[in-house]
């Protein structure tokens, strides 16, 4: 498989947004049932994060992932999704909100627990929102479908909670196992270019801060009861 060019990020996300302004395009052409104003903002927004993504992932020269993604970015794509379900509120087939579901699990691996809520508010928005259009056309509300949604919606917030707290769990383990294992390099680097032991001695306690989140560590030396401390470093 042929590598892409520089100029295209390596981002499945990216690609993602690209069939999804397309598909969504085709969607208008076809005289589906839309509010056409409220569905080119949708796009608009769609259009907006493809060209900051791509633009923004080449300038800055590494791919957005998961867990990097500029929080911005992310929320928009939630946004876009929330518009979308409001613009295609006169079609009974639109199945819209699972584009929600789909950009509240970007929301979510992004922020953690706080993005659970923030995807549930934008949700119950968009659902009061698409209600509203519907009685503003003579229509009925449709609670029924209102019920349906919110319960599939809820559940799938609940699933990817669960594994995006998970997942954000072991990777900050992963992390903290990484970032020492690095410091405990520099450290073995540097004691072993030092040729004076008191030097040495003294950069124990430090390397040892580093490495553990505390206030302060210091090097002792037991003897009985008594003990002497040969080094220390930090605060107390």
């Amino acid at each position: 498989m042929r590598a892409l060019p520089a100029a295209i990020p390596r981002d499945p996300l990216l690609f993602g947004r690209a069939f999804g302004l397309i598909a969504d395009i085709v969607w208008v052409l076809s005289g589906n049932l839309i509010i056409a104003p409220i569905a080119i903002t949708a796009l608009t927004i769609i259009f907006a994060t493809i060209v900051y993504s791509w633009t923004a992932q080449v300038t800055r020269g590494r791919t957005f992932t998961l867990t990097t993604a500029p929080t911005g970015l992310v929320f928009m794509d939630l946004i876009a999704a929330a518009v979308w379900m409001v613009a295609t509120a006169p079609d009974p087939k639109s199945v819209a909100f699972a584009l929600v579901i789909i950009g509240a699990a970007l929301v979510q691996f992004r922020l953690g627990r706080i993005g659970i809520a923030i995807s549930g508010a934008v949700f119950v928005l968009a659902m009061v929102a698409k209600q509203a259009i519907l009685v503003s056309l003579g229509h009925d509300a449709d609670l029924v479908s209102l019920f349906r949604e919110a319960v599939v919606v809820g559940l799938v917030l609940l699933v990817t909670g669960v594994i995006v707290t998970s997942y954000r769990g072991e990777q900050a383990v992963g992390a903290r196992n990484l970032r020492r294992a690095r410091l405990l390099e520099v450290a073995a680097t540097q004691v072993a270019a030092e040729t004076d032991a008191n030097l040495v001695l003294a950069s124990i306690p430090r390397h040892a801060l580093e490495l553990v989140q505390a206030e302060h560590a210091t090097l002792s030396v037991h003897r009985g009861s008594e003990f002497l401390v040969l080094a220390g470093a930090g605060l107390g």
